[in-house]
């Protein structure tokens, strides 16, 4: 089965850190952190329905203003999520904005001298459609394949009838015997700026266990660990040791510290090295 929903950095690891999660079908995606986000197109930012703020510091938030000038007259709302005292930020910036969410998410706060949320997402279940049914039910696609998901995504009954166009409709079982293929839901987790202690390990296993991907901080070298814990960041010992007590399926290490510009490999292999032990 296909993912539909693709999770990309927005910058290289050494920058600020962002993760856009894009829905290849459904006109709009997610944007985890908003640092420097010039690398991403007005045409991608006006897709973003949802903004999660890790926390104010500049390499996550600089780009907010950016995210305003380009979204605040669009067609879609721009919902937005951040720690305490995010909304007064926000509000500060932009008095007539307003912060809420409807989106299923999952979050904990994190210590890093300063609250810093994690997030996850998950999709409730996964729907395709299998283009060899369509075939041999001799249908087309269109609009009505969405309402098709939307009913199988809240279990409508099977004998549910689907329009499909003026003069035909279908029982919602047919179509999921031929024509939609479901499976479970992919799940992303994003860790920025956390202290590596007892009760942040804890947080941040509970939030990832079992994800498709993990977006993850690893900035900076176990040799290097003093460092790190003054500095309340991972090691990438660390977060690859925490990525595999979640059982994750892949995880990808990022926000590398500036001292590393030419020892990006020897990150993503101590970090490699720690998850596959």
């Amino acid at each position: 089965m296909t993912w539909l929903v693709q999770a990309n950095l927005v910058n290289d690891p050494l920058s600020d850190p962002g993760l856009l999660i894009d829905f290849r079908f459904g006109r709009r995606a997610l944007l985890f952190d908003l640092g420097d986000v010039t690398s991403l197109s007005p045409r991608q930012l006006l897709r973003v329905s949802h903004a999660f703020v890790s926390h104010a510091h500049r390499d996550h938030f600089a780009g907010f203003d950016r995210l305003m000038r380009v979204c605040l007259h669009g067609a879609m709302p721009l919902h937005l999520m951040g720690p305490a005292g995010f909304a007064d930020r926000v509000e500060h910036k932009l008095p007539s904005q307003r912060t809420s969410s409807r989106l299923r998410y999952y979050c904990a706060v994190l210590d890093h001298g300063t609250p810093c949320l994690a997030f996850a997402f998950e999709e409730k279940l996964r729907v395709n459609v299998w283009s060899e049914g369509l075939s041999l039910l001799r249908l087309g696609v269109g609009p009505w394949l969405n309402e098709a998901k939307r009913a199988v995504r809240r279990g409508a009954p099977d004998e549910s009838e689907i329009v499909i166009s003026h003069d035909l409709s279908m029982p919602l079982g047919v179509l999921k015997q031929h024509v939609l293929r479901t499976g479970r839901g992919q799940k992303i987790a994003y860790v920025v700026d956390a202290a590596y202690h007892e009760k942040n390990v804890d947080k941040i296993i509970t939030l990832a266990r079992g994800a498709d991907q993990l977006f993850i901080e690893t900035a900076f070298l176990d040799a290097d660990a003093g460092i790190a814990a003054h500095r309340q960041h991972l090691t990438a010992r660390q977060a690859g040791d925490i990525a595999k007590q979640a059982g994750v399926v892949r995880f990808v290490p990022f926000h590398f510290s500036a001292r590393y510009r030419k020892q990006e490999d020897r990150l993503r292999t101590e970090a490699e090295q720690a998850f596959r032990v």
